[in-house]
């Protein structure tokens, strides 16, 4: 859907771009909320967490894995739901 939407009509690509930066700035938000909230593994960058939350929010990730690659949607949600920007990270233990 979303390569086909870049190729075709000027409005559909200014819709893609907007959802494109609205999930990125969500994504971003997200990091840094859990990086203030002591949430993130040990060394990984906000950056980097940020990246990890956005990728698979893409709506060609899906349509590469499942409709491309053949995927069964067990496959993908085990997947998605095992990425490191998925996982919470250990809480530190209690003084």
């Amino acid at each position: 859907m979303e390569a086909n939407t870049r190729a075709g009509e000027p409005e559909l690509q200014t819709f893609a771009a907007t959802i494109d930066r609205e999930r990125l700035a969500g994504a971003t938000a997200l990091a840094a909320h859990l990086a203030e909230a002591g949430a993130l593994a040990p060394g990984l960058p906000v950056e980097r967490a940020r990246d990890l939350i956005w990728l698979p929010t893409a709506p060609d990730t899906y349509r590469l894995l499942v409709l491309e690659r053949g995927w069964t949607m067990d496959e993908y949600e085990r997947w998605f739901t095992t990425q490191p920007g998925r996982r919470p990270a250990p809480r530190p233990a209690a003084p």
